[in-house]
């Protein structure tokens, strides 16, 4: 089935063209939905939310853009919602970003030049962000959104959507050291015998 065929049975409430379309995206979903929700359970409930979304919206669908790039902004806008109504802590903001606002992103990659982490090692890193800065981190670095976009989204403001993706990088660079060291530490033992 082809995704044109795919989309009119949607619109038709065809079981099967429903089940074609869950197939095709549900897996590449689910993983993206993992960076915003740490709970297998969370995210399971996210995802059933997000294709029950496309499965009665479906209709608006135009075709402007790729029918993966509306079911992910369904996906990343349901994440958002429902991280919104079940924790506060996105509203916090202490007067110590504040007094960082101005600071540039001084993180570099020293040390991680030509260092491969698997996609599982790097979405362990990105779940560990305390959640205030991974989901800024995700919708900044994967979802292309702006600080203006982040901070009208989560309503906050943009000084602290930038402090706290520096402070997310900063965490994810310290973490992806630790894990290279520790990668080290165990080759070198692996050589000794």
């Amino acid at each position: 089935m082809n995704e044109q065929n795919i989309i009119k049975g949607c619109i038709a409430y065809d079981n099967a063209a429903q089940k074609a379309l869950y197939k095709l995206y549900a897996p590449k979903m689910y993983s993206i939905c993992l960076r915003y929700v740490k709970d297998t359970d969370e995210a399971k409930d996210v995802m059933q939310e997000c294709f029950i979304k496309v499965f009665t919206s479906i209709q608006k669908f135009r075709s402007e853009g790729s029918l993966e790039g509306w079911v992910k902004r369904i996906l990343v806008n349901t994440a958002l919602n429902h991280i919104r109504k079940n924790k506060a802590v996105l509203q916090y903001v202490d007067a110590t970003e504040i007094e960082l606002a101005n600071l540039e992103d001084t993180s570099n990659d020293e040390g991680l030049e030509g260092v491969d982490f698997s996609e599982e090692e790097l979405l362990n890193q990105i779940q560990a962000l305390p959640e205030q800065y991974k989901i800024i981190f995700n919708l900044y670095c994967f979802e292309d959104y702006s600080h203006k976009m982040i901070a009208e989204q989560l309503s906050i403001s943009e000084t602290g959507s930038r402090v706290r993706l520096i402070r997310a990088r900063k965490m994810l660079q310290s973490s992806l050291m630790k894990l290279q060291q520790e990668r080290l530490k165990t080759h070198a033992l692996m050589n000794k015998w």
